[in-house]
């Protein structure tokens, strides 16, 4: 088995080629945010069995201003790389659970989706991306689409700005986890889950499809009491804002198809990211500068 990841320099990418190094497996990566992966040719992206589409415009500030970078990105590339490879090659891409909108209390499954219900550039580009992705699918090609909880937890790279990774960023250096719009409800996934529910993909009988990921589900509020209780920052709530993402997904689907469920806890993933903010050769990178979470 041969697997090339696509944007595995970036914060999941980097965390996936550490953890499959350690396993021994034959993986390549390919890229960082300067390096269009558009520019791989046929004969390059051929001679793997699997490929990882991790790269793209990965937030929603990225995607913001002009609609044609983050088109290029998150749809064009990938449309073009499965013309470029044979149907011999399996692709698993990582969507977002973002494109199910602002729902509140509302638990997504996958059959749940409506095309009509993103909020920014960043969930349209990740709409029509699996759109583009399941005509592939019906068209019997062997791809899966995860559809991610916002990832946290520590690696070698980290980005800083995502939720857990934020609160828990501020809580060290400032004391304080700022939030916002405490009551609404964000699902998360455990970039430790993540790696080890490719894993279970790769080492399993594919399955193509679209399928919600998530380790759980909670309150804005719930995920700053859980990194104080660990860190003893103070919690300041700024109040609520307009126009933000509230939804829960449900992962049933993937986990009974690939008998994986995903099992990591919130405190260990606080604490993982403890240990690495402390640890100075970890590389930290953020969209943005600032560590009041808006959900």
């Amino acid at each position: 088995m041969k697997i090339l990841i696509i944007g595995g320099e970036g914060y999941i990418g980097s965390f996936l080629f550490e953890y499959f190094n350690r396993l021994n497996f034959n993986i390549d990566r390919y890229g960082n945010r300067l390096h269009d992966y558009n520019k791989l040719t046929s004969e390059e992206l051929n001679r793997y069995d699997y490929i990882i589409v991790l790269a793209g415009n990965s937030s929603v500030p990225a995607c913001n201003g002009e609609l044609k970078p983050a088109w290029n990105n998150n749809v064009r590339n990938f449309s073009n790389l499965i013309e470029k490879i044979s149907n011999k090659v399996k692709v698993i891409y990582a969507s977002s659970s973002s494109v199910y909108g602002d729902f509140k209390n509302k638990v997504f499954k996958e059959t749940d989706f409506r095309i009509s219900s993103y909020l920014n550039n960043y969930d349209l580009t990740k709409i029509v991306l699996d759109q583009v992705a399941l005509n592939y699918i019906l068209a019997g090609r062997d791809i899966v689409g995860l559809r991610l909880g916002t990832v946290n937890g520590a690696g070698p790279v980290i980005r800083k700005e995502l939720l857990i990774n934020s609160m828990t960023y501020s809580a060290l250096t400032n004391k304080k986890i700022y939030i916002t719009n405490a009551d609404i409800n964000r699902p998360f996934l455990s970039i430790n889950d993540f790696a080890i529910m490719i894993l279970s993909i790769l080492t399993s009988n594919f399955v193509p499809g679209i399928y919600n990921l998530a380790t759980g589900n909670n309150q804005i509020k719930k995920y700053a009491q859980a990194v104080s209780a660990l860190t003893n920052a103070e919690i300041i709530d700024n109040g609520n804002t307009a126009s933000v993402y509230d939804f829960m997904i449900n992962s049933d689907k993937i986990t009974d198809q690939y008998s994986f469920e995903c099992c990591d806890s919130l405190e260990n993933v606080i604490t993982g990211l403890i240990a690495a903010y402390n640890d100075p050769d970890t590389k930290l990178v953020s969209r943005t500068e600032y560590f009041n979470y808006v959900g």
